[in-house]
């Protein structure tokens, strides 16, 4: 029997990554280091999240912001192709899409240095504008909330209480902080965590989030906070999820 797909309404940050592999260290100031390969990727953490869901045959609306420059462009292309549905996408005239660059090491570590560029402007308008195109959408899920610096957590935890309030399970994947997750952040994004039905961080950042760097425990503490189903991503040991008091290890694919 065909299961039609669920549909998620995904808001977050589009920019390009310029990945550079194989890199043994970060340089000091005035040196250089030498990688392995790059590559040049759209879409950001929404982008490629929409990406892999609609590569899985599931119906997504994006949410997100680009630039009316030539990466803008591209994203919008490479989303377009795999059928993701755009109407909520805006391209701000004068603007520069952002860029992130991700150092990877051989055993798959990374660091970023990233331009936010028109990523800057998503704030709490851009919510109210799009609120109306996700009323009825049985997932929302909100990728790379920490790559939007002009959005407050609030308004995001208002969006999310109207999504559960007409049935919606709310998704959120904050990405780490780069402001280096202060008490007012984290204040804010306990009371977002009681609104989110699933959460799934890194391991690096569940660890900045409950002070525990052992992935069960870590788990546990963000489950007490409000998701119902709390996923680990812990890079080449896989991912370790918990929800309704059971914990299930994953290996890496």
């Amino acid at each position: 029997m065909n299961v039609p797909a669920p549909t998620v309404a995904l808001i977050g940050n589009l920019n390009m990554d310029l990945i550079l592999r194989g890199v043994g260290g970060l340089p000091v100031w005035g040196q250089e280091r030498i990688g392995s390969g790059h590559l040049l990727a759209p879409a950001g953490q929404a982008g490629y999240s929409a990406l892999a869901l609609a590569a899985l045959g599931v119906s997504v609306r994006l949410v997100g912001q680009i630039g009316d420059d030539s990466w803008g462009a591209l994203i919008r292309e490479a989303l377009a192709r795999a059928g993701v549905d755009l109407c909520a996408v805006e391209t701000l005239a004068g603007e520069r899409t952002g860029i992130t660059v991700a150092i990877v090491r051989p055993d798959g570590e990374r660091a970023f240095v990233s331009d936010f560029a028109a990523l800057h402007r998503f704030d709490e308008g851009v919510l109210r504008r799009c609120a109306k195109r996700l009323r009825g959408w049985p997932i929302v899920a909100f990728c790379g909330l920490n790559a939007l610096p002009g959005l407050p957590l609030p308004p995001v935890g208002e969006l999310f209480r109207e999504a559960r309030a007409g049935g919606a399970r709310t998704v959120l994947d904050t990405g780490w902080d780069p402001g280096g997750w202060n008490p007012d952040t984290l204040d804010d994004l306990r009371a977002l965590l009681a609104e989110t039905t699933i959460f799934i961080p890194n391991m690096d950042e569940a660890a900045a989030i409950t002070g525990s760097t052992e992935p069960a425990e870590a788990a546990r503490r963000l489950a007490a906070l409000g998701p119902e189903l709390v996923v680990v991503k812990l890079g080449s040991q896989g991912s370790l999820a918990l929800g309704a008091g059971r914990v299930i290890r994953q290996e890496a694919v």
